[in-house]
């Protein structure tokens, strides 16, 4: 059905999302033009007003603030806002990351700002 879509027992789920336990946060979040941005891809506010995609090594960034995208977003000549997820609970497998980032390296700055990240569990 899709990256993030699945069906079963004849519902439609979203399975960026893992469930209601933890309080699901919107908020709006400034790109630079030329950002191009995917649904479900872990962002960082560095402290510059701007969401960008995280590398590696802003997991130990002091002051981050980290988001996981909503809905996919192009900035081309303008800067621009896009609506990413505060808090919630996700499911890892579907967390978008760069080449060489490793999400595991941000489990704890993300629960610090309630993203939990779980499995998606297997249907039996």
């Amino acid at each position: 059905m899709g990256k993030y879509f699945d069906s079963f027992d004849g519902q439609t789920r979203d399975e960026l999302l893992a469930g209601t336990e933890v309080p699901v946060l919107l908020s709006n979040a400034s790109v630079k033009a030329g950002t191009e941005i995917e649904r479900g891809q872990l962002l960082v506010d560095a402290g510059s007003g701007f969401v960008s995609l995280v590398g590696a090594g802003d997991a130990s960034l002091t002051g981050a603030s980290f988001f996981i995208a909503k809905e996919g977003y192009a900035s081309v000549s303008l800067d621009g806002v896009t609506t990413v997820y505060d808090s919630g609970r996700f499911n890892r497998e579907k967390i978008g990351v760069s080449d060489g980032v490793t999400l595991s390296a941000f489990e704890e700055p993300l629960r610090k700002e309630n993203i939990l990240l779980t499995s998606i569990q297997e249907k039996f």
